[in-house]
């Protein structure tokens, strides 16, 4: 089933991608996800965020097809830039996943880790040289457009591990990539962070100037990247408690 839907989208949006594009080239751009309706608000702290520190960079929102009329309405009402992309259903039960996660996927698969496929279209603004996706729960407090100035791919290393994570990634925009991390998350079973791991893997090995700089994040969440952090650029509300509602 996947296989037929990555063959019908590669036909559909290689042909978007040439009516689109037209050789017009810009520089860099923020992306984040909506997919699904609870997370309006995260895209607003967000922007409104982006707007605070005075970027210098449009910020785009892939929202999905699966959302309700509201939300369009809110990105419209905003003014918020956005296109958007086919919802991807997807059933993370790669052995990995299942080994590490158990029963956390199957509790919070529809609306969690099946989003997490649709972050894939970062690599379709081929409008723009780079492009630095970033979370819809992640807030900055000083700017950070220096960090287009990064070799591509970058981004904040896992330091209880030797992965990268997933919450702000900065990518070149090509469709070889996007049907390799499509396929990887079809066939080994991983998503988020690992999706991109997989496929960035012979990178990051020895690469430290894609990282980066750890003191510059910090998580709310268990699994915080900087724990004792006291000046860093961006926050990120990575548990399940966000600012925005008040039941995940």
């Amino acid at each position: 089933m996947m296989e037929k839907f990555l063959f019908v989208l590669e036909k559909k949006i290689k042909l978007k991608l040439v009516l689109n594009n037209g050789g017009i080239m810009n520089n860099f751009c923020w992306v984040t996800l909506l997919a699904t309706d609870n997370f309006c608000g995260g895209v607003k702290m967000l922007n409104d965020s982006l707007k605070k520190v005075n970027t210098k960079y449009p910020l785009y929102v892939i929202a999905t097809n699966n959302l309700s009329q509201e939300s369009f309405n809110f990105l419209d009402n905003e003014k918020i830039l956005y296109k958007v992309f086919p919802y991807v259903s997807f059933f993370c039960d790669g052995e990995y996943n299942m080994r590490y996660w158990g029963d956390f996927i199957d509790q919070r698969n529809n609306i969690w880790w099946n989003c997490t496929m649709a972050k894939n279209y970062m690599f379709l603004f081929n409008e723009y040289q780079k492009v630095c996706f970033v979370d819809a729960d992640v807030e900055f407090v000083k700017n950070c457009d220096h960090y287009f100035n990064y070799p591509t791919p970058s981004a904040f290393s896992m330091q209880w591990t030797d992965g990268i994570h997933g919450s702000m990634i900065l990518i070149e925009p090509n469709l070889e990539d996007f049907f390799t991390c499509m396929k990887i998350a079809c066939d080994v079973g991983v998503v988020n962070d690992e999706m991109v791991w997989y496929r960035w893997k012979p990178h990051f090995k020895q690469m430290t100037d894609h990282m980066f700089p750890i003191e510059d994040y910090y998580g709310t969440g268990d699994m915080e990247l900087n724990p004792e952090a006291t000046e860093y650029r961006l926050k990120h509300w990575d548990g399940f408690e966000k600012p925005w509602f008040k039941n995940p």
